[in-house]
């Protein structure tokens, strides 16, 4: 009776430890899961509002660079990556900041048209 007993007094210390250790993971994934979809779900836009990145070919100079952000009537805030910092076959990266009558998709658009920009997105 005595081995009985300890038996299951091991078997159940052994169950408690391993749910301590070991969570039901099931519940714990969808609190996770709940959690992540409360953060995707934000009201917050997903951009800075009026900022744009533009990372232009090798082959453009600065003047470039202020004509083609001129187009959009936008501003070099910063030189992002400089071309000779590249790894790639690329010219500047640049964080520009654009008027609020143009929205970020025509910004982009009119951008991706030009032959001396690689590719336009939102910051």
């Amino acid at each position: 009776m005595k081995k009985l007993f300890a038996f299951f007094a091991l078997l159940v210390l052994c169950a408690l430890c391993a749910l301590t250790f070991f969570p039901v993971s099931e519940q714990a994934q969808k609190i996770d899961t709940d959690s992540k979809i409360k953060v995707s779900q934000s009201r917050e836009p997903a951009f800075v509002p009026g900022e744009i990145l533009v990372q232009f070919k090798a082959n453009a100079t600065d003047q470039t660079v202020e004509d083609v952000l001129g187009n959009i009537n936008a501003e070099p805030l910063e030189t992002v990556r400089a071309a000779e910092f590249n790894d790639y076959e690329r010219g500047d990266l640049v964080l520009a900041r654009f008027q609020p009558d143009l929205t970020i998709s025509s910004a982009i658009n009119a951008l991706k048209q030009n032959p001396n920009v690689e590719f336009a997105e939102p910051n």
